[in-house]
């Protein structure tokens, strides 16, 4: 008896669960509007003005039979007085921040050339508080004065080899294959 009990209780709570369905409304039988007239639309008028639009464009862009230019390149051309000035003015703002960039370099280093750059620190130790993993070059704790030495040294020969070549160029006109010659 406890198993035909339980399958009767068991759909009937599946019936409590499943929606109902409201079919019993007669909404679907009602008289549907009445046809309307619709118009074409302003996409179709659009299009058919954009035809007669771009044969104008098209003829107004293209030379004339004389080989004149097209009323529209000439309309464009007379803005190129603004493109001069515009390159003029870029070529003068880029010596002045060459300008000012070559000053610079000449403020930082005349302050004593045989002395190297230095940066003013809060405290020393600033250099040593870091990781002591991935150091970069010259950061670290060790002395680097002969590695300086070394490389001002050869940046001094550079520069005197440059300026006797550069005096050589200037007296004879020619630069020689090898430095031998």
């Amino acid at each position: 008896m406890a198993l035909p009990r339980r399958a009767a209780f068991q759909t009937s709570r599946a019936l409590l669960r499943t929606s109902q369905r409201r079919s019993a409304s007669h909404h679907a039988h009602d008289h549907h509007a009445e046809p309307v007239n619709e118009p074409i639309g302003t996409g179709f008028y659009l299009f058919l003005g954009s035809i007669p639009t771009a044969y104008v464009v098209y003829s107004l862009s293209t030379p004339n039979k004389q080989g004149e230019e097209s009323w529209i390149t000439r309309k464009i051309r007379s803005y190129d007085h603004w493109l001069e000035a515009d390159k003029a003015r870029n070529e003068l703002h880029t010596k002045m921040v060459e300008e000012a960039g070559n000053e610079r370099l000449l403020l930082v280093s005349s302050r004593n050339p045989n002395q190297p750059r230095t940066v003013d620190l809060r405290f020393q130790e600033q250099f040593n508080s870091g990781s002591p993993y991935n150091v970069p070059a010259g950061q670290g704790s060790i002395n680097l004065e002969q590695v300086i030495e070394f490389y001002k040294k050869k940046n001094e020969d550079q520069e005197a080899d440059r300026v006797k070549w550069a005096d050589f160029r200037q007296k004879n006109g020619k630069v020689p294959l090898s430095k031998e010659e």
